[in-house]
């Protein structure tokens, strides 16, 4: 009777298992704001589901998005009430916040930021706080819950869930240059914060590709964005987008310049390379030691003698022929007989 039990817990893990990584694996095909389904897909199978969650949320050969989902899912199953007391209104009972904190216009105390954070910080809902971020439509940017995880995800947050988000404001920010109906340009804008300051290099290509070059971009963000491509296709192809002189076609210009100098420094230096290794190097590319002067000097003596003897020689067969003619006597003379 136990071994039927323990099989049929394998049967139902195993069931289980394959029903996370399913549900989770539909968040590369579905669109960011269908997310909401495929969580609470997940949360229906229970706490059963948290240790093929914990493993999902550890495999970085997973699509950042499963471990997103599934990061969102376990904070929701582990600790399921606090987090619901978290999220629901933030920093009403605390014991740090004070009656005298004056609310702004933005919908919360400016104080209530730090202390925002320090609470995430303790109970380590930052990808509950990123499902905040990533759920957000127009009609609830009002909401003092949205301003406080703004500023908490784009103050001091973790790499990790900074670049998250900026993978979430790409996404979103897609949709937004497809003209989907409602999607949201707010992202757009973040995702030009987090890659001009180097939290996500990657968004770059999606920016420069979408850009209007006679709307006006902050010229130190155009500019750390730019830096952060090597595309000369893509960038000549913004560059062609522009309709008159600005500073936007200025600093693709001079990106461009850049890339094709550093192309250009690159080629010198592996051709100079290539030059010493024949000059200096053997076949294997390693150098040789250079030949002694010494040595130089005894192989041109040797290379000369050759010459020498075959001059030498040459001379002194001419030498023999004249000292021949000069011995002998004079043919006219002796036709005249001996004289009398």
């Amino acid at each position: 009777m136990k071994r039927e039990i323990a099989v049929l817990l394998l049967i139902v893990a195993a069931t289980c298992s394959a029903g996370v990584r399913d549900e989770l694996a539909r968040t590369k095909e579905m669109s960011i704001r269908s997310w909401s389904d495929i969580r609470d897909a997940i949360l229906t199978i229970g706490p059963s589901a948290t240790n093929e969650l914990a493993r999902a949320a550890a495999d970085e050969n997973l699509d950042w998005r499963e471990r997103f989902m599934a990061n969102v899912c376990l904070e929701r199953l582990i600790d399921p009430e606090i987090r619901n007391a978290f999220f629901a209104n933030p920093l009403k009972d605390d014991p740090e916040r004070s009656p005298e904190w004056k609310i702004t216009a933005a919908g919360y105390a400016f104080e209530e930021v730090p202390l925002f954070k320090k609470r995430l910080s303790e109970t380590h809902f930052w990808y509950s706080a990123l499902e905040v971020f990533a759920m957000m439509e127009d009609v609830q940017m009002a909401h003092p819950l949205w301003k406080l995880v703004d500023n908490v995800i784009f103050g001091s947050a973790p790499a990790e869930i900074r670049e998250t988000a900026a993978r979430i404001s790409e996404a979103y920010s897609v949709l937004h240059y497809q003209k989907t109906p409602t999607a949201f340009a707010g992202y757009e804008y973040w995702l030009w914060d987090y890659v001009s300051d180097g939290t996500y290099p990657g968004g770059a290509a999606l920016l420069i590709a979408n850009l209007n070059p006679d709307r006006y971009v902050e010229p130190a963000k155009l500019r750390a964005v730019l830096d952060q491509t090597g595309d000369v296709d893509l960038l000549e192809s913004l560059w062609d987008r522009c309709t008159k002189e600005n500073y936007v076609k200025r600093f693709v210009n001079e990106r461009i310049v850049e890339l094709r100098n550093c192309g250009f420094d690159l080629a010198k230096q592996e051709i100079d390379l290539c030059s010493d290794r024949v000059e200096f190097g053997n076949d294997n590319g390693t150098k040789n030691e250079e030949p002694d002067s010494s040595d130089s000097d005894l192989d041109d003596e040797t290379h000369l003698k050759p010459c020498w003897l075959i001059a030498a020689f040459g001379i002194g067969i001419a030498a023999f022929y004249a000292w021949k003619i000069l011995r002998k006597p004079n043919r006219g003379d002796m036709r005249k007989g001996p004289v009398s």
